[in-house]
């Protein structure tokens, strides 16, 4: 059988049997004029049309993007043509979009390629457009209309869930039910807000937004933009960063909020029109926006929360205060918001007494987190001078302020990416373990000690010890991103592959602009949920030099799972030239675990089916103590 990669369209009228009923004639007339557009449109766009019996088209374009636009066209032209037309029926048509591997049978198409994009189509509202991921990942940021993500999907006669993206036409988005680890929940609306970094009357604003200005969505969603420095310098702009990070980290605290993450938010920094794509593209309640600005031993605050569904500002304050002062206020922001919140569960909000006790212990001094800070951009490089100078700078933080949990977090992590630079493996696990197990002993309900512990022991095989640790960090945490991020990767190594693709899932909603290594990371869910045309997607969006050595693994097996056979020896040729000496033995006896031999079976499946090395050399294992051998192996 001959195949190919192409791009499916389908198409059908909403109520084609009510219109026949009602009226045959008019009916057949409007179809008629319809199957015009359609066949304009998709012709304009290099499509063709190769089916459709009675009210269905079915289309294929050699360009996703293509396809969404001539959709686009399609959808404003009937609707143009309906609302001129009093006299004739208006027909709704839903179209579906999918990429996929299809059969060529003559000029006919056939396959899951093609039935996906029905299933899709199907979900779509009448005069709407809905996109498979796969869909979505090419045209993100090439067309000029909003997406929203409408989750993972159970359709008929498919066996695993497809991830939906609706079209937003009218560029509203629309309300949406919140998945959690249990299970579909739609939550009580719970009416909270922040009002910046420094807003002392916080609880008195939230019992005003809570009694005037319900939420659009099921639960309250809330961006918190960058704070702008007012001031040239750079340990001001570090600060400003790193207080913005602290009050999403506080409010990641509360069950009934979701935040969106930073990095997603920061890409609006400095629009005139911030708040009004914000709240458009990414479906977000409200806004916090703020500036910092320090002179000498002081600075000021300004801040201002804007509620996105009106444009309206709900609150304006500007505070002087000594900049020693920033971090107790923030504590105090923090009580008074989880004094504020009031929700019919009891699981909620964390109340003013709660937190206090398990709040992260704030800095001793603005030197040692400004340290900090100077670690946690290195970090970010990750180049082999940013790592060694991060090691410095949290160390010089650690001096400052012994009980700074979180620089001890932070070198834990960055003495595991030496191991990338030449330093030995066993001392580099060694002084991790001791950063991360003194980071949770300084601070056992923060997340970044706990992250840091949680890695240590996935990177060394102990995947439930990891789980142990995200569980305990996201009851405390469940809105924290970085957490989410985390334990979508680890649940899949520890084998809970279901709940970690809910997690990634999730993940893409709250951070749709995620960086590398968010995308380097999630891959794992998709990977051991046989979602292999997700982690495609998924590993495509990380530029290739950015990729890791598991995305690179990923991609070669999940592509020679998928049969798509050219593009697997690329990623294969690729993989290898990066790392020449890898092997499934290897990888096993480097830490590389699994707690369900399904999942190990798909291991080693993929290095078959990727035509990779399954036995390692005697070189490779002779740098490990008492290597275990697999079965076939010299």
């Amino acid at each position: 059988m001959a195949r190919k990669l192409t791009t499916i369209l389908a198409a059908d009228v909403a109520g084609y049997s009510r219109h026949m009923e009602d009226d045959e004639r008019g009916t057949l007339a409007a179809l008629r004029e319809a199957r015009g557009v359609f066949a304009q449109f998709i012709a304009a766009h290099q499509g063709r049309i190769f089916g459709g019996a009675g009210d269905s088209i079915v289309a294929e374009f050699g360009s996703a993007v293509e396809a969404v636009e001539a959709a686009i066209a399609i959808q404003a032209e009937l609707t143009t043509r309906t609302a001129a037309a009093e006299a004739t029926p208006g027909l709704n048509f839903r179209i579906g979009i999918n990429i996929g591997d299809v059969v060529i049978e003559g000029d006919d198409l056939l396959g899951d390629g093609v039935n996906v994009a029905a299933r899709i189509e199907s979900l779509a509202e009448p005069g709407g457009i809905c996109l498979s991921r796969g869909v979505f990942e090419q045209v993100r940021g090439k067309v000029e209309v909003t997406f929203e993500s409408l989750g993972r999907q159970t359709v008929k006669n498919i066996t695993k869930p497809i991830v939906v993206y609706r079209v937003a036409l009218d560029g509203q988005m629309r309300p949406v039910h919140v998945r959690w680890l249990a299970g579909a929940v739609q939550l009580r609306r719970v009416m909270a807000s922040i009002v910046g970094v420094l807003l002392i009357a916080a609880g008195a604003l939230l019992w005003h937004i809570t009694q005037h200005a319900p939420p659009r969505h099921g639960q309250l969603s809330l961006a918190v933009m960058p704070l702008s420095s007012l001031s040239a310098d750079e340990a001001t702009r570090r600060l400003a960063e790193g207080l913005t990070e602290d009050i999403i980290t506080d409010l990641s605290r509360f069950t009934d909020l979701e935040i969106i993450a930073s990095n997603t938010v920061a890409a609006y920094k400095n629009k005139a029109d911030a708040a009004e794509e914000i709240g458009r593209n990414l479906g977000v309640s409200y806004l916090v926006q703020g500036t910092i600005q320090s002179n000498g031993e002081n600075m000021r605050i300004s801040a201002q929360l804007i509620d996105l569904s009106t444009g309206t500002h709900l609150w304006t304050q500007r505070w002087d205060r000594p900049l020693q002062d920033a971090f107790a206020v923030q504590s105090e922001l923090a009580e008074q918001v989880a004094g504020s919140l009031a929700s019919a569960e009891s699981s909620a909000a964390l109340m003013a007494s709660e937190i206090g006790k398990v709040k992260s212990q704030p800095p001793a001094n603005l030197k040692a987190y400004d340290y900090y800070l100077l670690a946690a951009e290195a970090n970010g490089k990750f180049t082999k001078e940013a790592v060694f100078a991060g090691i410095d700078y949290a160390t010089k933080a650690i001096e400052l302020d012994p009980g700074l949990a979180r620089a001890y977090a932070l070198r834990a992590r960055l003495r595991f990416n030496t191991t990338h630079y030449g330093v030995d493996y066993q001392q580099a696990m060694k002084d991790m373990q001791a950063d991360a197990q003194k980071a949770v002993d300084l601070d056992p309900s923060g997340p970044e000690p706990r992250s840091a512990l949680a890695w240590y022991y996935l990177v060394i095989g102990r995947n439930r010890d990891a789980e142990v640790q995200l569980r305990a960090a996201l009851k405390v945490n469940p809105a924290n991103i970085t957490l989410i991020k985390m334990a979508a990767s680890v649940y899949a190594w520890s084998g809970h592959p279901d709940e970690a693709v809910q997690l990634a899932d999730k993940v893409l909603r709250l951070d749709p602009l995620a960086t590398s290594g968010t995308l380097n990371t999630i891959k794992d869910a998709y990977f051991f949920a046989r979602s292999f045309d997700e982690d495609v997607a998924v590993i495509s969006r990380v530029p290739a030099d950015a990729r890791s050595k598991g995305a690179r693994l990923f991609l070669a097996m999940s592509l020679a799972f998928l049969g798509r056979s050219d593009e697997a020896e690329r990623a294969r040729s690729e993989l290898i030239e990066r790392h020449p000496g890898i092997s499934a033995e290897l990888l096993l006896n480097q830490g590389w675990a699994f707690e369900r031999a399904e999942d190990k079976k798909l291991f080693l499946d993929g290095f078959a089916a990727a035509k990779l090395p399954i036995c390692a050399s005697a070189g490779d294992l002779a740098k490990i103590s008492a290597p275990q051998r697999l079965p076939g192996c010299p």
